[in-house]
């Protein structure tokens, strides 16, 4: 009885291992996937997988990164956050603001460098984008219950989670692509397909409701790829699912906007008719198109000619943008200029011309590889929903400073785009294992094999 014992203490040891990761796993997606509720909240739960990731023993080998066909990929990455984390120190903000504003890209990178860890184990993507549906159905139902409890009145800055309009369609952006991923590549299953239809009808409704049309143009590029994608390399059966999903979606979009319309006699489509007008000026008037934004790229391009290399830092732009420009151009428009509101001026403002180049190289990378990756059908619905995220990404960076966005919003996007483009290698096959023990047997002997 007592060898009995003793034989079966290593098996229950390693079943522990297993379950702690599982554990540490699951709140680690978590936490990225309801970051919304506060930078806080996401460092306590992603805290608290830490602990259950130490507790299972697990290592990891990042020489495997380094390998041949990755090795350019990961010194480009790691240039690009070596250059905006510490390029600042050396900028026109000095170095003291330059230490200061350490902490936001230090932060990010802990966190991708965790995730890649656990991006090693299989269940990630499932698990992603399940916590991405169930993140997305409590940020819409959240927010469209206050909505509702405000009469659907109108105002930029009355937002719970999000606080602002802007956020709430940028977050919209981010939760669609998975809805539509799970639409396009599920089998079928009507149930499945008709919740995924109510999700989508939430996060247009509250898209709507934002009546921010940066952020309507980038849903109408994702829609646009989405349709792009599945034309390129169609199959009857997603084209189906897409077609059944948009149509009972459509029905129930219009239904609803003729019930709001109502409820606000008439001040939705008054409001709609207005946001319509501005993103049909684009030929015509590019002011009104831009919201005056065209004023303040003028004047970050001036800013950034005068520093050039190394960029002003973080977080002073509104103090130079005043102090050089207040007098020459209209108060609305001056003290509107929080941001350069463009992520690739914010990378250039920054972090210099040499930062902007690498953000902009690594963007394309990223655009390269999940693309390949879902045509050669390589874990197709994860790199579909990161090529549409990133088609919303760059489009609404256009208007709107991504680059140096919350971190509640920079965390999650930044780490599920690590795990895209450092994962995506097409040369390597997917670690095929028949349970997690056999991960983890091949994490502890150092294993090189990766996804």
């Amino acid at each position: 009885m007592i060898f009995m014992d003793v034989s079966k203490e290593p098996q229950k040891q390693k079943r522990l291992e297993i379950n702690s990761f599982q554990i540490g796993l699951n709140l680690w997606i978590f936490a990225l996937c309801f970051s919304y509720f506060g930078d806080d909240v996401r460092r306590i739960i992603s805290g608290i997988a830490l602990l259950f990731l130490f507790k299972s023993k697990t290592s990891f080998d990042f020489s495997a990164f380094f390998q041949k066909n990755l090795k350019y990929i990961t010194m480009l990455f790691i240039i690009f956050w070596c250059w905006i984390t510490f390029a600042p120190l050396f900028s026109a903000g000095g170095v003291h603001l330059g230490i200061r504003s350490l902490s936001d890209p230090l932060e990010v990178i802990a966190y991708i460098c965790f995730t890649l860890i656990f991006a090693k184990n299989e269940k990630f993507y499932s698990q992603l984008s399940k916590f991405m549906l169930c993140g997305g159905f409590t940020f819409f139902t959240i927010l469209l219950f206050n909505r509702y409890q405000l009469d659907f009145a109108w105002n930029p800055n009355s937002w719970i989670l999000s606080r602002t309009a802007g956020h709430a369609g940028a977050y919209v952006c981010f939760f669609v692509p998975w809805i539509l991923g799970r639409v396009i590549y599920m089998e079928k299953s009507y149930s499945r397909l008709f919740i995924c239809t109510f999700l989508f009808f939430e996060a247009v409704v509250l898209l709507v409701l934002t009546f921010y049309s940066t952020f309507w143009v980038a849903f109408f590029a994702q829609m646009f790829m989405t349709a792009l994608v599945l034309f390129l390399k169609p199959q009857k059966q997603r084209l189906r699912n897409y077609a059944f999903f948009l149509g009972i979606a459509l029905c129930l979009i219009i239904a609803s906007g003729v019930i709001l319309n109502h409820l606000t006699d008439g001040a939705i489509m008054l409001r709609m008719g207005g946001e319509f007008s501005q993103i049909m000026s684009v030929g015509s008037d590019f002011e009104k198109f831009t919201t005056h934004r065209s004023v303040i790229w003028k004047n970050t391009i001036d800013l950034i000619k005068q520093h050039p290399v190394f960029g002003w830092s973080w977080k002073n732009f509104f103090e130079v943008n005043v102090a050089n420009f207040e007098g020459q151009i209209p108060d609305s428009v001056l003290w509107a200029s929080v941001t350069p509101h463009s992520s690739y001026l914010s990378a250039a403002w920054c972090t210099g011309i040499p930062g902007l180049l690498l953000y902009l190289s690594v963007l394309a990378l990223l655009f390269y590889k999940s693309f390949l990756c879902v045509r050669k059908g390589c874990r197709e619905e994860f790199f579909f929903a990161v090529f549409i995220l990133l088609v919303g990404y760059c489009v609404a960076g256009l208007a709107e400073d991504l680059f140096a966005w919350e971190l509640r919003l920079m965390v999650p996007a930044w780490c599920i785009f690590a795990v895209a483009l450092l994962r995506a290698d097409e040369g390597h096959a997917p670690l095929k294992v028949e349970n997690a023990g056999e991960i983890f047997d091949s994490l502890a002997e150092g294993s090189s094999s990766h996804v």
